[in-house]
């Protein structure tokens, strides 16, 4: 699905990815850990060619993203959903509304935008929100809403970029459980944290960032008690 070979992206003189080499398969759901600045929202931003790369290839499916038409950015932005810690919801539409931004953006007709949107709302448990706006509702319907809205035009992979970031920890783990289902159903999930406990709980595949590079960190991290009971 993805494919990045010694890429290296700098701001500046300052190198935020230096020489970074992964690879992430149709399906996997996978965590991008590090603490702040240590790349995570880069790989997201090159991942979706909103910035350029200095060095090294990066490859989403067929795409050589040094090699891109204008046709062909819309169509990698259609590919990859994102979800972003503050929301970003419109705070002038309601919760269907959002969801149904993207369709409408696309020309879809009403009935299958509304069809789209309530099959969503099921998904992420909201079907009586739909009429409500940002401000009436948490943090972490907020969340679940954005996690539809990137949905709605059924992307192959979603990039969640630290969003969990503002919620308590029962709240975040419900979210990372959405995420988890979303993957069961068959989207490749690429989540960025640096909240290393929900990453413990899920036993998924790690790609560790420190300094803009990959480390050694063990490519699962299983939470202790489930070792524990393994004996």
């Amino acid at each position: 699905m993805v494919s990045f070979d010694n890429v290296t992206k700098r701001y500046g003189e300052v190198p935020i990815l230096s020489s970074v080499t992964f690879t992430i398969e149709p399906s996997e759901f996978v965590f991008l850990t590090g603490k702040s600045g240590s790349g995570k929202t880069t790989v997201m931003r090159l991942l979706t060619h909103q910035v350029p790369f200095e060095e090294g290839e990066i490859r989403v499916e067929d795409m050589n993203l040094k090699k891109l038409s204008k046709k062909d950015v819309q169509r990698l932005r259609r590919m990859i959903g994102v979800i972003y810690q503050d929301y970003k919801l419109l705070t002038e539409r309601n919760v269907a509304e959002n969801i149904a931004l993207g369709l409408e953006i696309m020309g879809k007709p009403k009935s299958e935008i509304d069809m789209r949107v309530r099959e969503l709302l099921e998904l992420i448990q909201l079907p009586d929100k739909a009429k409500l706006f940002p401000s009436q509702i948490s943090g972490g319907e907020a969340q679940r809403v954005c996690i539809a809205r990137a949905l709605a035009i059924a992307p192959k992979m979603l990039f969640a970029d630290e969003p969990t970031g503002n919620l308590d920890d029962p709240t975040a783990f419900s979210i990372v459980k959405l995420l988890a289902k979303i993957n069961e159903l068959g989207t490749t999930v690429v989540m960025a944290t640096h909240n290393m406990s929900l990453v413990e709980r899920m036993n998924k595949r790690v790609i560790d960032l420190s300094e803009g590079k990959i480390t050694d960190r063990p490519k699962k991290v299983v939470h202790q008690h489930k070792k524990e009971s393994a004996k």
